[in-house]
Protein backbone atom coordinates (compact mmCIF):
# COMPACT_ATOMS: atom_id res chain seq x y z
CA UNK A 1 0.00 0.00 0.00
CA UNK A 2 2.91 2.01 0.55
CA UNK A 3 4.18 1.97 -2.46
CA UNK A 4 0.83 2.74 -4.28
CA UNK A 5 0.80 5.91 -2.13
CA UNK A 6 4.26 6.96 -3.14
CA UNK A 7 3.71 6.50 -6.99
CA UNK A 8 -0.03 8.06 -6.79
CA UNK A 9 1.88 11.03 -4.96
CA UNK A 10 4.34 11.61 -7.50
CA UNK A 11 2.19 11.32 -10.41
CA UNK A 12 0.24 14.28 -8.81
CA UNK A 13 3.57 16.21 -8.42
CA UNK A 14 4.74 15.54 -12.16
CA UNK A 15 1.23 16.08 -13.43
CA UNK A 16 1.18 19.36 -12.04
CA UNK A 17 4.45 19.95 -13.19
CA UNK A 18 4.27 19.23 -16.50
CA UNK A 19 1.36 21.25 -16.49
CA UNK A 20 3.32 24.40 -14.97
CA UNK A 21 5.18 23.69 -17.80
CA UNK A 22 3.07 23.43 -20.26
CA UNK A 23 0.63 26.67 -19.36
CA UNK A 24 2.79 28.90 -17.65
CA UNK A 25 0.48 28.80 -14.94
CA UNK A 26 2.32 29.12 -11.64
CA UNK A 27 -1.07 29.94 -9.06
CA UNK A 28 -1.57 26.23 -6.69
CA UNK A 29 -5.10 26.99 -6.63
CA UNK A 30 -5.47 26.49 -10.73
CA UNK A 31 -3.15 24.01 -11.01
CA UNK A 32 -4.41 21.88 -7.92
CA UNK A 33 -7.79 21.90 -9.84
CA UNK A 34 -5.94 20.75 -13.10
CA UNK A 35 -4.32 17.36 -11.59
CA UNK A 36 -7.86 17.14 -9.38
CA UNK A 37 -6.88 17.63 -5.85
CA UNK A 38 -6.98 20.70 -3.15
CA UNK A 39 -4.33 23.25 -2.97
CA UNK A 40 -3.80 21.78 0.44
CA UNK A 41 -3.25 18.33 -0.75
CA UNK A 42 -0.86 19.69 -3.63
CA UNK A 43 1.03 21.18 -0.78
CA UNK A 44 1.36 18.04 0.90
CA UNK A 45 2.33 15.97 -1.99
CA UNK A 46 5.35 18.74 -3.25
CA UNK A 47 6.38 18.76 0.55
CA UNK A 48 7.20 14.50 0.63
CA UNK A 49 7.89 14.17 -2.44
CA UNK A 50 10.32 16.75 -3.11
CA UNK A 51 10.77 18.13 0.28
CA UNK A 52 9.63 21.91 -0.73
CA UNK A 53 6.31 23.79 -1.39
CA UNK A 54 4.39 24.15 -4.48
CA UNK A 55 5.10 27.85 -4.21
CA UNK A 56 8.71 27.58 -4.22
CA UNK A 57 8.82 25.11 -6.90
CA UNK A 58 6.40 27.11 -9.01
CA UNK A 59 9.05 30.29 -8.47
CA UNK A 60 12.30 28.23 -9.26
CA UNK A 61 10.28 26.98 -12.84
CA UNK A 62 9.33 30.58 -13.80
CA UNK A 63 12.09 32.01 -13.12
CA UNK A 64 13.55 28.98 -15.50
CA UNK A 65 11.77 30.14 -18.49
CA UNK A 66 12.07 33.92 -17.88
CA UNK A 67 15.92 33.40 -17.36
CA UNK A 68 15.53 31.18 -21.00
CA UNK A 69 13.94 34.45 -22.44
CA UNK A 70 16.31 36.46 -21.28
CA UNK A 71 19.01 34.60 -22.46
CA UNK A 72 18.09 34.02 -26.02
CA UNK A 73 16.35 37.66 -26.70
CA UNK A 74 18.22 39.78 -24.11
CA UNK A 75 14.55 41.75 -23.99
CA UNK A 76 12.55 42.62 -21.47
CA UNK A 77 9.06 42.32 -22.93
CA UNK A 78 8.03 39.02 -21.49
CA UNK A 79 8.53 39.48 -17.72
CA UNK A 80 5.12 40.38 -17.44
CA UNK A 81 3.57 37.27 -19.23
CA UNK A 82 5.50 35.40 -16.42
CA UNK A 83 4.51 37.11 -13.16
CA UNK A 84 7.00 39.66 -12.92
CA UNK A 85 5.82 43.30 -12.13
CA UNK A 86 9.13 44.41 -14.71
CA UNK A 87 12.70 43.57 -15.63
CA UNK A 88 13.52 45.08 -11.91
CA UNK A 89 11.47 41.80 -10.16
CA UNK A 90 13.17 39.85 -12.50
CA UNK A 91 16.60 41.07 -11.38
CA UNK A 92 15.55 40.69 -7.45
CA UNK A 93 14.41 37.28 -7.95
CA UNK A 94 17.85 36.37 -9.49
CA UNK A 95 19.18 37.25 -6.83
CA UNK A 96 17.05 35.86 -4.31
CA UNK A 97 17.32 32.12 -6.09
CA UNK A 98 20.81 32.51 -7.49
CA UNK A 99 23.26 35.04 -5.18
CA UNK A 100 23.58 36.49 -9.03
CA UNK A 101 22.87 39.22 -11.55
CA UNK A 102 20.76 37.62 -14.36
CA UNK A 103 24.12 38.45 -16.80
CA UNK A 104 25.96 36.10 -14.60
CA UNK A 105 23.80 33.28 -15.22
Amino acid sequence: MKNFDADHKLKIVSKAIYYINNNCEYKANVVSKQVGVSTATLNRYFREVLGISPKQCFRALRFKVALRSYRSKSGYDLYEELGYTDFSHFVKEAKDLTHKNPSEL
